[in-house]
């Protein structure tokens, strides 16, 4: 941080190496490595789930203090496969779990010849990197979260049950929005308990990966966005007319990844509790403002 309490940004460098890692028979995810590299090794996990990287990622850290590791979690944009390709069957995902995102940082790990190093992550990536550091505690000199998301049932029913998520929109709830993304996946013959998140979760996910089923994604995935921005994105949700309202692939990368890793509370220990258990040094940056990752659940 510099001296006014900020989080200071570094221009990004140019890649030393970029190239596709092989993570299991027929997967492979991009790998970008910047700034010094003969530095401290940092990895860092972006969030979404689903979302994409770029050296705009490296801006937290000194070019010329870390050795910077860049990796798309599997699944994601530029790997093989990925959700985003019309042409792959998402079956092909249904077992890839938490647990396996953080097996292939680990063994990026050792491919780079690493016997430790710092873990960074915000929002989602807070939660695969707190994953890591709770499987491979040995493996991590330090952690650093951003927009703590420790991906648990109360943060779930936070943002996926009416009563809650009516009080943190205020004025900018539509019942007619929410609504429309509970109802969605029963119009197109899913049977579910639209009150429990983990089975509409599981809806969505099944039309998109039996269905591919394009429009739940932009309907999911406007509705993430007209969380934060109700005046823009609720007609978005509610639009029928495809012409006007296109599914792009990110929106089927991020509500495929989302419906699936979102349903499973992964029980992470709470990074207190990392801290005593592990010994691992943290590092915790929270804004007390967050409303996508509120400071509730990390005090909690």
């Amino acid at each position: 941080m510099d001296s006014s309490g900020k989080l200071r940004q570094y221009y990004p460098t140019n890649d030393h190496e970029l190239f596709q890692f092989q993570v299991d028979e027929g997967v492979t995810v991009p790998v970008r490595i910047t700034g010094n590299p003969e530095g401290l090794p940092v990895i860092y996990m972006h969030g979404g789930p689903g979302s994409t990287l770029g050296l705009r990622d490296a801006l937290f850290f000194d070019p010329a203090v870390y050795k910077v590791v860049l990796m798309q979690q599997r699944g994601t944009e530029g790997c093989h496969p990925c959700v985003g390709d019309p042409s792959v069957d998402l079956a092909v995902f249904q077992n890839v779990t938490l647990e396996t995102l953080t097996d292939d940082m680990d063994k990026l790990r050792r491919h780079l010849g690493h016997e430790k190093w710092f873990v960074f992550g915000g929002s989602w990536g807070s939660t695969v990197s707190l994953c890591y550091a709770q499987r491979f505690p040995a493996n991590c000199r330090a952690v650093c979260l951003c927009g703590l998301f420790l991906c648990s049932k109360e943060e779930m029913e936070y943002f996926y049950t009416e009563q809650p998520l009516r009080e943190q929109m205020g004025s900018g709830w539509d019942a007619a929005v929410f609504h429309r993304l509970l109802s969605y996946p029963a119009a197109h013959g899913c049977t579910y308990d639209a009150c429990k998140y983990s089975e509409l979760m599981a809806a969505y996910n099944t039309l998109l990966t039996t269905q591919k089923d394009a429009k739940a994604a932009r309907i999911w995935s406007a509705f993430e966005r007209w969380v934060e921005e109700p005046s823009k994105w609720g007609q978005a949700v509610l639009c029928d007319d495809d012409s006007v309202a296109a599914t792009q692939p990110e929106d089927v990368a991020r509500t495929f990844w989302q419906t699936k890793l979102f349903a499973k509370d992964p029980c992470l220990l709470h990074p207190s509790k990392l801290v005593r258990a592990a010994a691992v040094p943290l590092y915790l940056v929270q804004g007390e403002q967050d409303s996508t990752c509120p400071a509730a659940f990390v005090a909690g």
